[in-house]
């Protein structure tokens, strides 16, 4: 016994210091340091719970990693300071094109001390580590603890089954957290041989990992790697892909300008992301390195996954509360029974049985069921075609996403499978062109959205006369790409591709821009079909002059363009397909607020809004504006209507609640963050539509929106970029393996793809609110019939029965209930059992089990035949006595457990009935009868088993059955009327959150003036008189 005290007083002392490690800020890190000059420091605090250690180089400078981050000690400031990159200093492009000259071996070594090696190595954990951090959590330790005292009190059946269940469960999850490192682990590795350039013609072989910010590479065509680093391309061009489901870009040579600053997110045509494969490139492609390791686009969007992993699951923290809760319930337990056996037992077996009631109420078996009910549906989505490509696990994933009440669209998603109408096509030589797949790739490569698509489309009609001239077919390469960005929202682009082998096939020119652009160049091509908006395609062939052959300089494009005679033009109209349209109509009658970030204008961005059923028309639009700043008055905001088009989808005919909207671009979201930071909130938790072509402000946007405690899931097509803010994201595109590191989830199906996932999401989230709000439920019900049966506890059998067949079992069938098929509901499932909703119900159905149980016991007493039961007095006998006590209580709870799957199995809106869960429904209808047997007439051999005292009148067993089936109809009724009764306003959930949708926006101009300490806002009225009225952030337009 003094053994086992001291290994009960080992797991306490441990689980104490574990406490005190999640509430105290620092945990138990600061007990072991004292406080000392920055620039003395060992350990540098960075957050309340953020500790890192400060390294030393070889040239002694100091310096520590945060969040993949390098900082190293400035003297001068006395602070550390982050390492910038090229790209972060503000260089123009001919700054970038006067560093080409590379880097010498001195400077290469300098720069690699201080930013470190180019890897985002995922750190590969070993197996008995995530074992042994699987265990050392608040509940698991409460399993242990509660499985030993089990052990101690001869339970080696019950204890053995509980611990077998546990293990596998935290097996299970520990085995698929495992696989997905080591493949994570794997896949994170970019490393290869590179060839970097230095001064005076100097040319090395060096590993990708040791290339630094400033190294000048050399791409030649015997290269077919990937790229490792983020990098701006000096000379040459190239198609790349940014992952192998992605289609083919074009990247070219960043012009020398002397007033363009270099922006990688604005000039991403420029630009050679990590993770990019090169499909055609020229001879000779140079390249400077801007960015390497953590700091590329690939490693931010990686290191935003792994910062997520510390977010807790979504029933963690609401586990850890019902631990709290269940402990303080077992510690009264264990305090009645000092009271009530004091006199009977020595300090040292007072404490084993003390403790026996405070593990009593523990549920063993909530972290399985939990685990099994997300398990299948995430079995159902995977075979749907839904791959999970997330550090967390898939559980917390599929419910964090269940709570979704905003998606964000990204324009690729919704111009998938976009209908394309062929205005005209005028060709001759297409089917020379078309069946080859070089040339198909050259014409991908200057057109930006759907272009394979839409080629097939074109081959299809019979509006081309196809003129075949030859049936060899040429290997051809990418030469030069010339672009005129003038217009940026559309540049002007030519590529041009040269035959490999022959030297009598032509050459081939493929051009892409507005419709007036190259119209200019296609005089057959009639004005009646003008179309600003209407993207056009043309193609054409000459022979190339000697001078042209030998030319490295780039023409002017507008002569180039007069030289080479046209041989056909296509203009593709596109229109949003009914799939998307539907969708985003469901997602809005579900009262999901529904967003799209485009990379287009903003007037072209509301059209395409409005074409998808994001806006209806006869909603208000409004835009916010800055006005230029003047020096001697203050910034002003301005709210503008815009005007309706009339091209959306009328509001009546889908019975959809009406909003108003506003838009903003990533350029008044910087104006916003600088003049107006605390007007922010107001403004972006209304947003409707952000026209952005720029990462880093759609990151931003993404932030402040997730800032606003809505639960987000983004949905983006595998061409848009990659989302660094840790967001749930859902990626349409098949599976690929380098992409793992960029996303949460992926489908290779339709925009409606979301619907499913929202769908099965959902139903996981009210499985998981169901078997919490069970298992409180059977914790009580077990607490109170040990404080009933406390002088004769039941017997091992009974205990066996309860916790596997009647709870362990029907759990694990629970999760096997489908989503509902029906369109998703206005009703979010709720994210937690501590809301006025949940609680009220379960208030009532402990109310009903500690009430029928008293009162069952009472019916036992007041019987003629009842035997009270003797209490023991050596309580180191293990053997049980059959009572009238224990079998009023026990026949009472067996239908209370089974009633609660009924309870709790909530069924519409989110899951389907109980009774389409065949498994589940025919379980329980055996247990019932079952059971029913027990009570009402068992056989001699039944009893013997199961331990119980059949009482000798047929009546009184019949009258406790009729009980059990008041009990059930009641506890139904209450439990129909809190699901279908409307609660208060103060206690309902969204009670506390402001409204998610704007009011009616007024038709007037609101200029709103920022001041140091109020806002004021003033309203033009008809007769131009101003109205001041001072506001507290909330514009009456909102």
């Amino acid at each position: 016994m003094s053994s086992f005290i001291i290994v009960m007083v080992s797991l306490f002392t441990f689980f104490t210091a574990l406490l005190i490690a999640s509430i105290r800020p620092g945990g138990l890190t600061p007990w072991f340091y004292r406080r000392s000059a920055l620039s003395r420091a060992t350990k540098v605090m960075l957050s309340p719970k953020s500790f890192v250690n400060v390294h030393h180089d070889s040239n002694g400078r100091r310096w520590f990693l945060w969040r993949h981050h390098r900082f190293t000690w400035c003297a001068q400031s006395g602070k550390f300071k982050r390492m910038r990159c090229v790209d972060e200093i503000g260089l123009r492009f001919s700054d970038i094109h006067g560093l080409g000259n590379g880097l010498d071996p001195t400077n290469h070594r300098l720069r690699q001390d201080s930013y470190g090696s180019n890897v985002t190595d995922v750190a590969q954990l070993s197996f008995i580590y995530l074992f042994a951090f699987a265990w050392i959590k608040p509940f698991r330790l409460y399993q242990i603890m509660a499985i030993t005292i089990w052990i101690i009190q001869k339970y080696y059946i019950y204890a053995g089954l509980i611990g077998i269940a546990a293990i596998a469960e935290t097996m299970s999850s520990i085995i698929l957290k495992y696989q997905h490192q080591r493949r994570l682990h794997q896949m994170s590795l970019f490393n290869c041989e590179v060839t970097v350039l230095g001064p005076g013609h100097d040319r090395r072989i060096i590993m990708s990992d040791d290339l630094v910010p400033g190294s000048v590479i050399q791409i030649t065509l015997k290269d077919n790697i990937i790229m490792p680093c983020d990098a701006v391309i000096l000379s040459g061009s190239c198609v790349a892909r940014e992952s192998d489901a992605a289609k083919a870009k074009h990247k070219y040579q960043l012009p020398k300008s002397r007033t363009q600053v270099y922006n990688p997110q604005s000039h991403r045509q420029h630009t050679l992301l990590r993770g990019s494969s090169l499909v055609l490139h020229t001879e000779k492609v140079i390249a400077l390195v801007i960015r390497t390791g953590w700091s590329t686009e690939n490693g931010a969007a990686l290191a935003a996954k792994l910062d997520a992993v510390s977010r807790p699951l979504i029933f963690d923290r609401h586990c850890d509360r019902l631990f709290l809760f269940l402990t303080f319930a077992g510690i009264c337990a264990a305090t009645y029974g000092f009271y009530v056996r004091y006199s009977f037992l020595d300090v040292l077996g007072l404490i084993p049985e003390g403790m026996s009631f405070l593990f009593i109420c523990l549920p063993p078996l909530f972290s399985p069921a939990l685990f099994v009910t997300s398990l299948c549906s995430f079995v159902r989505l995977y075979q749907n075609g839904f791959r999970f490509n997330s550090f967390d696990e898939p559980s917390s994933v599929l419910n964090h996403t269940g709570a979704a009440d905003t998606v964000c669209l990204l324009e690729n998603v919704v111009m998938r499978n976009v209908d394309a109408a062929i205005l005209k096509v005028s060709s001759t030589r297409y089917d020379e062109w078309a069946r080859d797949p070089q040339l198909t790739l050259c014409m991908a490569s200057c057109v930006t959205q759907h272009t394979l698509d839409d080629l097939k489309t074109v081959a299809g009609q019979n509006h081309h006369n196809v003129q075949s001239v030859s049936n060899e077919h040429e290997i051809y390469r990418i030469t030069k790409i010339y672009a005129d960005e003038t217009h940026s929202s559309l540049p002007l682009i030519l590529v041009r591709a040269d035959p490999v082998e022959s030297v009598n096939a032509v050459p081939w020119y493929f051009l892409r821009g507005s419709y007036s652009d190259v119209a200019a160049f296609a005089e057959e091509f009639p004005d009646h079909n003008k179309e600003d908006q209407a993207q056009m395609v043309a193609f054409a062939g000459r022979p190339l002059t000697e001078s042209e052959k030998s030319s490295t300089l780039d023409p002017d494009l507008n002569l180039l363009l007069r030289k080479f005679h046209l041989l056909g033009v296509a203009s593709v109209e596109y229109k949003v397909s009914k799939e998307t349209c539907a969708v985003v109509s469901e997602l809005r009658s579900a009262s999901i607020r529904t967003l799209i970030i485009s990379n287009r204008e903003l007037e072209e961005a509301v059209h395409l809004a409005r074409s998808s059923g994001i806006i209806f028309n006869k909603e208000p639009v409004a835009k916010i504006e800055i006005p230029s700043i003047e020096e001697l008055n203050p910034p002003s905001l301005s709210v503008i209507d815009l005007p309706e088009t009339g091209s959306g989808v009328n509001l009546g005919e889908i019975g959809i609640q009406r909003q108003s909207h506003v838009v903003l671009t990533g350029d008044m979201l910087d104006s916003l963050l600088e003049s107006f930071p605390e007007m922010i909130d107001q403004i972006i938790g209304r947003v409707t539509v952000f026209a952005s072509a720029n990462a880093a402000q759609t990151n931003c946007f993404l932030e402040k929106l997730d800032r606003l405690n809505r639960t987000i899931l983004v949905c983006k097509d595998d061409e848009d970029y990659c989302i660094s803010v840790p967001l749930t994201c859902l990626t349409l595109a098949p599976h690929d393996k380098r992409q793992v590191l960029h996303r949460d989830l992926c489908s290779n199906q339709s925009i409606s793809s979301i619907r499913d996932l929202l769908g099965e999401s959902r139903a996981s989230l009210a499985r998981s609110l169901g078997i919490s709000q069970l298992m409180v439920c059977y914790a009580t019900a077990r607490l109170t019939s040990s404080l009933l049966l406390y002088d004769n506890p039941s017997p091992a059998i009974q205990t066996l029965f309860i916790d596997l067949v009647l709870v362990m079992t029907p759990a694990m069938l629970f999760g096997c209930t489908q989503p509902n098929n029906q369109p998703l509901s206005k009703k979010v499932p709720s994210e937690s059992i501590a809301r006025p909703k949940e609680m009220l119900s379960m208030l009532f159905q402990l109310l009903l089990i500690v009430v029928t149980q008293y009162f069952a016991v009472i019916m036992a007493e007041h019987q003629p035949w009842f035997e009270r039961t003797v209490q023991k007095t050596n309580w180191t006998d293990d053997s049980f006595t059959l009572s009238d006590e224990n079998y009023a209580v026990y026949s009472l709870s067996l239908f209370q457990y089974l009633n609660l799957f009924i309870l709790f199995s909530s069924g519409a809106p989110h899951l389907r009935r109980i009774w389409t869960n065949l498994g589940l429904t025919f379980y329980l209808l055996t247990l019932a009868i079952f059971c029913s047997v027990v009570v009402l007439e068992p056989s001699e051999q039944l009893k013997m088993f199961m331990g119980v005292k059949t009482p000798p009148v047929f009546d009184f067993r019949l009258a406790l059955f009729s009980l059990a089936v008041i009990y059930m109809i009641t506890s139904l009724g209450i439990q129909c009327l809190i699901d279908y009764c409307s609660l208060p306003s103060c206690l309902s959930r969204n009670s506390s959150r402001g409204s998610a949708y704007m009011g009616t926006l007024q038709n007037v101009n609101v200029n709103v003036l920022y001041r140091p300490s109020t806002l004021i806002t003033q309203q033009q009225d008809s007769t131009n008189e101003k109205v001041s009225q001072p506001t507290t952030l909330n514009l009456p337009i909102f």
